[in-house]
């Protein structure tokens, strides 16, 4: 496995934990073992709450949303993308979108729902749901500002839906009783960066001359395709959000009604005419064979462990087993790894013998042991952050797994200098049409907070800032919406910081967010987006195909009078997402500090190595 960071922290102290992030996806395969499908379940509320949820733009909380399908954009840090979820009751599908990490509230943010209902004519539907004003988010009233709807039932040579012209209703006629769908909005601004919106909509199921909508097939699959487009007025890209996620995406610069793929490639939605359920499993899911059990042990043996969860359904609602599946773990660097950075984890029994998992129940699945060669010692303790790949498949065409992705790829620390090594790897993907590099974006955004000495209290022990990068890869496309045109850009993952500072009792500071230092060296700004605000910045590289670019990521909280908490290294400066830092946590060797609870709080597993070596040389 190829290294080409270099490790900036000297020798790992003794019983040093050395922290490996967690990386998981469920691996998408082409066969019916893990079909497209989203399946809308009778909506359950909780006891004392049964209904469906409430429509008024505000998902988080609202307990109608329990027993939904949940798909999630993750992306490797606490901070996805979006999030889909659905159900339905006997009159109506219900529907949400979550969308985050946005740079700025747009006209042209938008969400492509469409819909093959079967029937003999006019079979396909259409909607484009813009939900926002441009820079300031949401209507107060939570209504979209504008709504478009197509009807098509004919394709073209490519098999693609001839849309035709479609009708538009605008923010004021979007009443709900009036017209037949009910949405609402609701937006957050947490600045650049930091923005996000929540839609949520109540969708009859059968359409009627008062509500002429979709028209779900009650009796039958039906399939759908889900887009969001969340776009960066800044810079002039935005990201597509979308299900089936394999589907194909634009291949050259397209209108967005031209942009949806051909109904072939959409999933599947189903009302549980043909089974619900499925295989699921999640980033703390995953653990090892160690006490904690997310330690990897340097000199020691370990082995690799998943526990998978069983709801899956039959056609008529029985609970059924799931069988012969086998996980496979594989490991790379730490930052955004490319599909041929992985390597297998080299453990016994990886893939993992086939298992099964009873109904409604739990199982795991393990790997054989895998004691660390001297070179690997030497290899892991020099580059101690790492992200593991778990990927699940069956050789049984009746089991269906739920999530295709969920990982994490986080890093914590303590001190008051924090250096961290990043890559960005490129071995795997395909270079867009006429490209002689892949144009990768790499979007920095940080938030700091106080850390109380008590609740309640305002005096401050110590600051914390959270530092999250997101990648985006240029594909070589575009889209225009409402005559605009913006590059699409595939999420290549993300990857982030949450560092912890302990006060000196001699700093008597303010406002001590103020003073963290962020700093990146190795990657050039973006030239059209220099001037943003502190806690923003965007960087843009061309990496060679089948190379891979390591930065430095360097956080520094400057203490007073000149003390300091470890020994940090100096970092570069090409540009820093504040004028704000951190120090390095014992996971490179630096001396301890008061704070060592990071991991437990903020509710990440992280995996680390740990071993007994010499002690940092001072």
């Amino acid at each position: 496995m190829s290294r080409s960071d270099k490790h900036s922290g000297g020798t790992i102290r003794a019983l040093s934990a050395l922290f490996l992030a967690m990386f998981l996806a469920a691996a998408p395969r082409a066969d019916a073992a893990t079909a497209q499908k989203l399946c809308f379940r009778n909506v359950t509320g909780v006891p004392g709450v049964p209904g469906p949820p409430t429509i008024d733009g505000n998902v988080a909380g609202d307990l109608g949303w329990t027993g939904s399908f949940r798909y999630e954009f993750g992306n490797g840090t606490s901070s996805s993308h979006g999030v889909i979820q659905g159900s339905r009751d006997g009159g109506n599908v219900y529907l949400s979108f979550e969308v985050n990490n946005d740079a700025t509230f747009d006209d042209e943010d938008v969400l492509v729902l469409t819909f093959d209902v079967g029937g003999a004519t006019n079979r396909y539907r259409r909607l484009h749901l813009f939900p926002l004003f441009a820079g300031t988010g949401a209507a107060a009233d939570a209504r979209l500002r504008e709504v478009q709807l197509w009807q098509s039932g004919t394709l073209d040579g490519s098999g693609k839906v001839v849309w035709g012209t479609g009708t538009t209703i605008p923010h004021a006629s979007l009443v709900a009783g009036t017209f037949w769908l009910d949405a609402k909005v609701k937006s957050t601004d947490g600045g650049v960066g930091h923005k996000s919106w929540t839609v949520e909509m109540k969708i009859p199921v059968a359409a009627s001359a008062a509500a002429p909508g979709i028209n779900f097939p009650p009796g039958t699959d039906f399939k759908l395709f889900l887009d969001a487009f969340r776009v960066d007025s800044l810079i002039a890209i935005t990201p597509s959000l979308q299900w089936p996620s394999n589907a194909p995406v634009p291949a050259n610069f397209v209108d967005l009604e031209n942009a949806t793929p051909a109904p072939a490639d959409w999933g599947a939605g189903t009302f549980g005419t043909t089974g619900c359920g499925g295989v699921s499993f999640d980033y703390n899911d995953i653990t090892t064979n160690n006490s904690p059990s997310g330690l990897i042990k340097l000199n020691a043996p370990n082995s690799f462990r998943v526990n998978l969860h069983n709801n899956s359904e039959s056609d008529t609602g029985v609970s059924l087993s799931a069988n012969d599946i086998k996980a496979t773990f594989k490991i790379a660097n730490f930052g955004l790894p490319a599909p041929l950075s992985w390597q297998p984890v080299p453990a016994a029994n990886n893939p993992t013998p086939p298992g099964s998992v009873p109904p409604i129940s739990s199982a795991m699945l393990s790997t054989g042991d895998w004691t660390l060669t001297a070179a690997q010692q030497a290899d892991y303790s020099a580059h101690p952050h790492q992200c593991i790949l778990a990927e699940v498949e069956s050789g049984d065409a009746r089991t269906l797994f739920i999530n295709r992705s969920a990982w994490r790829n986080m890093d914590f620390g303590t001190a008051s200098t924090f250096e961290r090594t990043a890559e960005i790897a490129t071995q795997g993907y395909k270079l867009p049409r006429e490209a002689k590099a892949h144009r990768i974006e790499l979007l920095a955004s940080s938030e700091f907070a106080p850390l109380r000495q008590s609740e309640g209290t305002r005096q401050a022990r110590g600051t914390e800032a959270t530092w999250l990068f997101h990648g985006y890869r240029h594909l070589g496309a575009g889209i225009t919406i409402k005559k605009k045109a913006f590059e699409v850009v595939e999420p290549v993952g993300s990857f982030g910081y949450v560092i912890r500072h302990e006060l000196s009792p001699n700093d008597t500071t303010e406002n001590p967010a103020s003073k963290w230092r962020l700093d990146v060296k190795g990657i050039p700004l973006n030239p059209r987006a220099r001037e943003m605000p502190p806690t923003m910045r965007y960087y843009l590289a061309d990496i060679e195909d089948g190379k891979t670019l390591a930065i430095t990521t360097r956080a520094e909280y400057p203490e007073p009078n000149g003390e300091t908490q470890d020994g940090g290294t100096s970092g570069g400066t090409d540009g820093g997402t504040g004028g704000h830092g951190g120090t390095i946590g014992e996971s490179c060797g630096c001396k301890r500090t008061g704070s060592a609870s990071t991991v437990g709080l903020m509710g990440m597993l992280m995996l680390g190595f740990m071993a007994s070596r010499r002690g940092r040389r001072e």
